[in-house]
């Protein structure tokens, strides 16, 4: 069987209490180094408001930000991860409690059935699976699903590498080095889905 694995998308989630949504606006990104110009962000695609908003970058990136969460998306690649450690950087006030490390994967060549083989295809369809293991400084969640009804021959492998971090620990001074945990769960991620696929 000819799998191909593809690297889709990774994206930071920081969970806390007293996020502030109306706070990202232009000066901020540019005062906290989040970015060197405000031009970077795309206007037409931003919202923001007090109880939630969204920033869209033209590097691809994006930000949405409601009081309980800061979930920031991008290509497969770290700048989600800096965009990240700088807001937290800026804001130490805010009580931090967890965060997320998360990656996409295309799998190509391959549908759900490779998983189910004792599921009577007549009568069931699998719409995703779900597994979930360790890591080094908690649990991992992992799902995969079809891209769509129609295209049954690319799974979506979907990973979330959850953190909890301790009420009395601002992210500024956290003992996780983000960057460097992000390196390892990638690691981690391509080895599960070699033992899965191979």
């Amino acid at each position: 069987m000819d799998i191909k694995v593809k690297k889709s998308e990774n994206s930071f989630v920081i969970v806390g209490r007293q996020h502030n949504p109306s706070v990202l606006f232009g000066s901020f990104f540019k005062d906290s180094g989040i970015i060197e110009n405000p031009n970077e962000i795309d206007s037409k695609n931003t919202i923001i408001s007090p109880a939630f908003a969204q920033v869209q970058f033209k590097n691809n990136d994006s930000i949405r930000l409601a009081p309980d969460r800061l979930i920031i998306n991008g290509n497969f690649g770290k700048s989600p991860f800096i965009k990240g450690i700088k807001y937290c950087k800026a804001l130490p006030h805010i009580v931090y409690t967890g965060i997320g490390i998360n990656f996409k994967y295309k799998i190509i060549g391959v549908n759900l059935s490779f998983f189910t083989p004792k599921i009577q295809k007549e009568k069931y369809e699998t719409t995703g699976v779900n597994l979930r293991f360790n890591h080094d400084h908690g649990k991992c969640n992992l799902k995969l699903s079809e891209i769509s009804p129609t295209n049954r021959s690319e799974i979506v492998a979907d990973f979330n590498f959850d953190y909890s971090i301790s009420e009395n620990n601002k992210i500024g001074n956290l003992h996780i080095d983000v960057l460097e945990e992000r390196e390892k769960n990638i690691t981690h991620a391509e080895e599960v889905l070699h033992e899965l696929f191979n």
